[in-house]
């Protein structure tokens, strides 16, 4: 053949090939049709996303402001000798304020302070100085104190959240604290020594103090339980059988009382939900649970690490610790925490400073304010009509800023002392002659009735209410009665941890006296009566900014008592020249949004994984039917156009299926945890999103891919390969078996299993970033990484314990599970894929692998939001299986 020939049959061909080879631009559409599901889903999840965060943020901004003025003090810390340390990576140190300890004799009541997840010793500093300086200034003739000796435990400040095998070991090392502690008063007579000491702990230290008492001997060691935004009734990551366990053993009641004070919304770290008590772990006589925007002198959300230096809040820590400790039974010391926690005080009697307030109503307030702060109260009410009779009164305190035009509470300086008012609650068998009042802490500055309204709609109104309060009460014609106070219940809305209600207020006229204080009174549920109370206060309201209300303590997720609506409180405190006009309340949909972002953050997890198993799922169905295993991209696009909507069915029905059997059954643990058929939306765009997410991190795996390729290839250069070679397809298969054998000896003998795993994740990315896999070999290895990748998160929280211990006291460091069984599974799948081994098309086994998956996907819808732990070992089944269908 000659060389025109020859060239002009090449052009020929080429331009064959070009007429049969469609455009680039036509094979990128057909792409994008191809994967239309995955690429809009994709999109719709990172806009959701950014709309959840947005909601997030102003949601922060709007009700999870703080104000606290910050503390001061002068420390030191003396270490307590211990020969015999049972645990010697932590330690035990005396507290003593610099300039007031001077005398460093061991005689004052011993508390305990207990730091939390990554907590340092030092975190005690602003609770024992307060104590030191307030001890000092009431010494000289104050009754019924006692001084303080502060303790603090160092514990590297590991990670305590992240593992159970350290919190069980801190607890460990409390109970020796304790015993080791009490042993420094011998030096004391028998009748001196103290017999008990007082835990103080903040966030997961409460948890471990409560584990630590749960043993009898060493609860019988302890009088008290302070807690400080401590999670007891869920763990804050449900990754961990360990973590599962211990809080099962600590939730039946303990000796000593136990006391929880809750930041509330401004605590992001750990959802307030958790920190209330139930009833069935303390009665009214072991303990409460209070939040400090209605702890009197606090008033205000704190954040979570912010609770242990609050001024506001740890002033009075400091002061109830003095007097719980000269408190002599059990009974006196829960009445002091109740009076400084919750503003439930005994006031004396009183007989000066008197004051006359006419009866319009057989229920009246009384508004006063007082003279100085941090006073006793003295006040006493006597009916006058022929004769003048004492008479008994509820009461409580209010917030009352001095500058009304500031924000409430004022960030950086909180509520000063001084600025509160009282409010005094009378009812009268008869509306006739006049009340006298006395009062030397306190002067009167308004008096008027007291109503209570059932509210059946959305809005309230003073003029409407008014007229239908005087012709029911006064007679039709006259005016009615000033009414200092109202007390609205709006019964048609629901009150739930997951809902927000915005209140629009309107204040009459210009409004140049006192404004009106809102009170927003959560209504607890069933298994929290009792035992957890919440309010919050908004004092000065004005015409314009709106209230967002929310409740942490009425109906909770994965908790009991959800299905019935408790309704909304709403209490009003006005005076004459500024009264309150018109109240108006309304679900606010961005605030649900604002909340799924503490209270879900383990769907992340959970659901995802649920979604990669069934994209895997329709993969291995290819391959049982045609003997041919599609890319992740086909299966995933698949699913969401064939199990999309029916997936979404099915969740909406389970939670139909809650609502109707959740209290016989106890199925409020399962999907989303709520039982309440208000709900149902929730769950499905929990689906939605999830799916979206996951379609996501599968784009952003792909590309990352791409571009490490790239990168790999132009560092090692690109080499003449087979169509089907892989890295290490020339290797002999003994070599990938040594190498296994040796990963797996070292989890036995020393690295945790969650390393190899780690590891077995770097070594299979490597090998595909290396090899162009478009076999389905490479189908099943990139569908495996990804899989394996949302396995790290599990597996990372411990190894980081695991390191940090390592890192802080390589003597010493934590145990961790060596268990070759979690990472067998992962090492050989990893080494048949490195390998090129591709999956075969044998019936039982894809079967199986089929049923371990689908177990997977579906244990992970049902259960994984609450029981998330669960979920890696039936992953390392579905691995297991995996295996076998490369084998």
């Amino acid at each position: 053949m000659s060389p025109n020939s020859a060239s002009g049959k090449m052009h020929v061909n080429h331009k064959l090939a070009e007429q049969r080879s469609p455009p680039k631009s036509s094979s990128l559409l057909n792409t994008v049709k191809s994967r239309l599901v995955t690429l809009l889903s994709a999109f719709m999840g990172v806009l959701f996303t950014l709309l959840v965060y947005h909601c997030y943020q102003r949601d922060l901004k709007e009700s999870g402001s703080w104000g606290c003025e910050m503390s001061w003090m002068s420390p030191s810390y003396h270490l307590l000798q211990w020969h015999d340390n049972p645990i010697p990576r932590y330690q035990v140190y005396h507290y003593r304020e610099q300039g007031l300890d001077i005398d460093s004799t061991l005689a004052g009541h011993p508390v305990v302070f207990i730091p939390g997840n990554a907590g340092s010793y030092q975190q005690v500093r602003s609770i024992a100085s307060s104590a030191a300086r307030q001890y000092q200034e009431g010494s000289s003739g104050e009754q019924g104190i006692r001084r303080l000796d502060f303790f603090t435990i160092d514990f590297n400040e590991d990670f305590s959240a992240f593992s159970g095998r350290t919190l069980s070991t801190q607890a460990e090392f409390i109970k020796h604290s304790v015993r080791r502690i009490l042993d420094e008063y011998d030096h004391l007579p028998a009748v001196e020594q103290p017999r008990q000491v007082t835990l103080l702990a903040h966030s997961m230290g409460g948890i471990a103090a409560r584990l630590a008492v749960a043993e009898r001997d060493i609860g019988e060691m302890v009088d008290m339980i302070i807690t400080m935004s401590t999670p007891h009734i869920t763990p804050p990551l449900t990754i961990e059988w360990d973590m599962e366990r211990i809080y099962r053993t600590i939730s039946h009641p303990v000796h000593p009382l136990l006391i929880s004070l809750c930041g509330g919304i401004s605590d992001t770290q750990v959802v307030s939900d958790s920190c209330a008590l139930p009833s069935s772990l303390v009665s009214e006589s072991d303990g409460f649970a209070t939040f400090t925007t209605g702890i009197p002198g606090a008033w205000t959300g704190v954040d979570h690490q912010a609770m242990v230096w609050c001024h506001q809040v740890r002033w009075l820590i400091a002061k109830a610790l003095i007097e719980t400790a000269a408190a002599s039974n059990r009974s006196s010391k829960l009445s002091i925490a109740r009076r400084w926690f919750s503003g439930q005080s005994i006031m004396k009697p009183s007989q000066s400073n008197t004051y006359n307030v006419s009866v319009t109503s057989t229920n009246m307030t009384i508004l006063a304010k007082p003279k100085r702060a941090y006073q006793q109260t003295t006040f006493t009410v006597k009916h006058c009509t022929d004769k003048c009779r004492e008479i008994p009164f509820g009461h409580g305190d209010l917030p009352f800023p001095k500058y009304v035009d500031a924000p409430f509470p004022l960030p950086g300086e909180g509520v000063k002392p001084e600025e509160t008012l009282l409010f005094v609650d009378v009812d009268l068998q008869t509306a006739s002659g006049f009340l006298f009042v006395a009062s030397e802490s306190h002067e009167v500055v308004e008096a008027g009735s007291r109503e209570v309204l059932e509210m059946r709609t959305s809005v309230w109104s003073e003029s409407r209410q008014s007229e239908e309060w005087a012709n029911a009460v006064v007679g039709a014609g006259k005016s009615a009665p000033f009414r200092s106070s109202l007390l609205l219940h709006f019964s048609n809305f629901r009150s739930s941890s997951l809902l927000v209600h915005r209140l629009k207020s309107t204040v009459r006229g210009k409004c140049n006296g006192v404004r009106p204080i809102l009170q927003h009174i959560s209504v607890p549920a069933h298994h929290l009566k009792g035992a957890t109370t919440e309010s919050r206060s908004y004092p000065h309201l004005t015409s314009n900014p709106d209230i967002y209300l929310h409740s942490h303590i009425a109906s909770l997720p994965f908790q009991s008592d959800q299905r019935n609506p408790h309704g909304m409180t709403i209490r009003i405190f006005q005076q004459p020249d500024c009264p309150l006009e018109e109240l108006k309340m309304t679900v606010d949909p961005f605030g649900i949004l604002a909340k799924i972002v503490t209270r879900y953050r383990m769907i992340l997890l959970s659901w995802p994984l649920a979604w990669v198993a069934a994209g895997m799922l329709m993969q291995t169905q290819w391959l049982k039917r045609d003997g041919h295993l599609i890319s992740f991209d086909e299966g995933i696009e698949q699913v969401g156009r064939r199990w999309l909507a029916g997936c979404c069915l099915a969740l909406g029905i389970g939670n139909i299926v809650q609502f109707w059997f959740g209290t016989s059954l106890r199925l409020d643990t399962l999907l989303v945890g709520t039982t309440d058929l208000a709900f149902l939306p929730l769950v499905i765009i929990m689906a939605l999103w999830t799916y979206a997410l996951t379609c996501g991190a599968w784009l952003l795996l792909r590309f990352t891919n791409s571009i490490l390729s790239i990168a790999v290839l132009k560092v090692i250069g690109t080499r003449s390969r087979k169509p089907n070679d892989t890295i290490d397809s020339h290797s002999h298969p003994s070599r990938l078996i040594i190498l296994a054998c040796l990963v797996m000896l070292l989890v036995y003998l020393f690295i945790p299993h969650q390393l190899a795993f780690i590891v077995s994740v770097v070594v299979l990315w490597t090998s595909i970033m290396r090899n162009d896999w478009s076999e389905p070999s490479g189908n099943l290895g990139e569908s495996t990484l990804f899989l394996m990748l949302f396995l790290i998160p599990f597996k990372a929280t411990t190894l980081l314990v695991w390191g940090r211990s390592l890192w802080m006291n390589w003597k010493h460091p934590l145990s961790t599970d060596h268990n070759i069984l979690y990472i067998g599974p992962a090492v050989l799948l990893v080494a048949l894929c490195v390998r090129g081994n591709s999956p075969q098309k044998r019936d039982t086994v894809i079967q199986l692998c089929r049923f371990s998956l689908f177990c997977l996907s579906a244990t992970a819808f049902l259960f994984g939001v609450r029981w998330t732990w669960i979920l890696p070992p039936m992953a390392h089944a579905v691995l297991l299986t995996l295996a076998g269908v490369m084998i």
